[in-house]
């Protein structure tokens, strides 16, 4: 992660740091890091039935995991 003098943030994948870079405006940074903050990304919101499944990365041929709890 980087931020520039603008305010805008630079990521990359840490799984593939030759990737692409993905840049956020400050707004956007903010937006996610409040969603963070929230929980909104909580696992326990997104599978409140206790499921526990989701995709383990956007890598191909990788299947689900199922998280502990």
């Amino acid at each position: 992660m980087k931020t520039l003098p603008d305010g805008s943030v630079l990521m990359r994948d840490g799984k593939d740091p030759d990737g692409p870079t993905l840049r956020f405006t400050y707004g956007e940074w903010c937006a996610f890091v409040a969603g963070v903050v929230a929980g909104e990304f909580d696992l326990d919101a997104l599978f409140p039935d206790g499921a526990g499944e989701r995709p383990a990365s956007t890598v191909a041929g990788e299947k689900p995991v199922r998280l502990p709890g």
